[in-house]
């Protein structure tokens, strides 16, 4: 097995620390990195590209989620509420995007 690397996976980690929002990935070597915007998996890199391009410091919730989807289209296709659930991390805590609020957003 000499210089390959062990099947593993990778996460995104979001929370709230200090009522500021933290996001954190871990990559399938064990490496933990912190991120202000971050995306992995199907479509990544197309979504990396729009993340760069689109994301600023002072972005407003509203046009997060819009990026957030625009992001995820890069993998994903025929996204309904159905098929997609967003999930929020802000100051307030923890919540999952409610139907009406998401299939707006697609």
């Amino acid at each position: 097995y000499g210089g390959l690397r062990p099947m593993g996976v990778s996460f995104l980690i979001g929370g709230v620390h200090k009522e500021e929002p933290m996001l954190f990935e871990t990559d399938v070597g064990g490496d933990i990195y912190g991120w202000n915007a971050q995306v992995i998996g199907k479509g990544r890199d197309g979504a990396r590209e729009i993340l760069e391009d689109e994301w600023e410091e002072d972005i407003s919730k509203k046009e997060a989620k819009k990026l957030a989807v625009k992001c995820l289209s890069q993998g994903e296709v025929d996204m309904t509420k159905n098929t997609v659930r967003m999930a929020i991390i802000d100051s307030d805590g923890f919540r999952y995007a409610e139907d009406g609020e998401l299939k707006d957003l697609l």
